[in-house]
């Protein structure tokens, strides 16, 4: 998940997040473990594991927007992170991007 975010190639982003989406499968639970703390822990990365693959390619969509030469805004999610949605929002209005403005509401 971390390789997509920080590739520019849409080709290779698809494909890192594919291979983490078939990745997702193998941290399953496992039925059985005697411990049920153990099972809740697994639960719990698991859990953790898909909302930031769901949180990663909604991000990576907006920022593949922002990327086009129309919007001109080459940013990593990183300076996404630390530039807040709410600069990247008031930064695309400003040039009349409202559109994508409100799709980085929405996230």
């Amino acid at each position: 998940i971390n390789a997509a975010s920080a590739e520019f190639d849409l080709k290779k982003q698809e494909s890192l997040m594919k291979a983490a989406s078939y990745g997702k499968a193998f941290c399953s639970e496992s039925d059985n473990l005697n411990s049920i703390a153990i099972q809740q822990q697994q639960h719990d990365a698991l859990v953790n594991i898909t909302k930031d693959f769901v949180d990663t390619a909604n991000k990576l969509r907006i920022l593949n927007d922002v990327r086009k030469p129309s919007v001109g805004l080459p940013i990593t999610i990183l300076q996404y992170n630390r530039l807040t949605p709410e600069v990247l929002v008031g930064r695309l209005t400003a040039r009349n991007q409202h559109f994508l403005a409100l799709r980085v509401c929405e996230l």
